[in-house]
């Protein structure tokens, strides 16, 4: 128990560190992402009647629609599921010669620590906000807003990570790597985070 509430008190006091140095923002101001994919619609309600907020991604966005989204045939994909106590990941893989380990990965996660920590997701979005993330390449990448998808949301097209956020109970994260442009992968970020959304909440 102790070393839970030592890992909770240094999430918390992540919120309050905030670092300029080395931090390279996002270069896409204009990404085009759907501005009201949950206008009207009740997040709490529709996450109370789901029988499991873990839902299985590697079911959840139909493997055509990946496919094609990727401009890929279904052939080429193949879906590799993994479980864990608070969260369920697929990654679509799919072979480039010129590009090792291409993918992506889809994922769903809900809170590790209900009683010691009720508003995990809203603490999780905001280090991430404020701390952003290490990358291999620069000492520091900054996320950007990313709005109207889900209660808060936030994504870098240079590392190639998005996170919508609803309500305290659930994160939706999808994560590339692949050889797409910026443009061209914030197009696709928005085709399946949509029909993530969509499909997650029955929308």
């Amino acid at each position: 128990m102790k070393f839970r509430k030592t890992q909770i008190f240094f999430l918390l006091i992540s919120l309050f560190m905030l670092s300029c140095d080395g931090v390279k923002n996002n270069k896409d101001d204009k990404a085009g992402f759907e501005k009201s994919l949950i206008e009207g619609v009740d997040i709490n309600a529709k996450l109370a009647a789901r029988s499991n907020l873990l839902e299985d991604m590697s079911q959840l966005v139909p493997l055509q629609n990946i496919a094609d989204a990727l401009s890929l045939e279904v052939s080429q994909l193949k879906k590799v599921p993994n479980r864990a106590a608070n969260s369920n990941t697929c990654f679509f893989k799919w072979e480039d010669p010129s590009f090792p380990n291409t993918g992506i990965m889809m994922q769903v996660k809900t809170n590790p620590y209900p009683s010691d920590l009720p508003n995990w997701a809203m603490v999780t979005m905001n280090r991430l906000r404020a701390n952003g993330e290490n990358g291999l390449v620069e000492d520091n990448y900054r996320y950007k807003e990313l709005p109207g998808m889900a209660t808060e949301g936030l994504y870098n097209a240079d590392i190639g990570k998005y996170y919508w956020r609803f309500s305290d109970e659930v994160i939706l994260f999808l994560a590339f790597n692949t050889m797409h442009e910026q443009d061209e992968q914030i197009k696709i970020a928005n085709n399946l985070g949509a029909q993530m959304i969509k499909n997650y909440l029955d929308i």
